[in-house]
């Protein structure tokens, strides 16, 4: 494993457990923002956020896949899925 291999993996680890956190404070993030009007530009921004950490990963996911790391593709494609699916875990 090299030094930049590991590092992306450890970086996207971290943006993982940080979208479960957001995930898990978003219920009172919403009405807080919706007490204050704020939430028409709270709801567009988390969305693309969340585009960008999905496609983030897909892209890498298949760079990985190019260069026959499958083990690491691996990982990626488990990061891609959690991701993609615990929007749906907390609603």
């Amino acid at each position: 494993m090299t030094h930049r291999q590991r590092n992306s993996l450890i970086l996207f680890t971290l943006l993982t457990i940080i979208h479960v956190l957001f995930y898990n404070f978003y219920p009172p993030i919403y009405g807080y923002m919706n007490i204050h009007n704020q939430l028409g530009w709270f709801l567009p921004i988390k969305l693309l956020l969340q585009i960008a950490l999905l496609l983030i990963l897909a892209v890498v996911g298949f760079l990985q896949l190019q260069h026959h790391k499958k083990k690491f593709m691996l990982f990626y494609v488990t990061l891609f899925f959690f991701n993609l699916i615990l929007l749906f875990l907390f609603f």
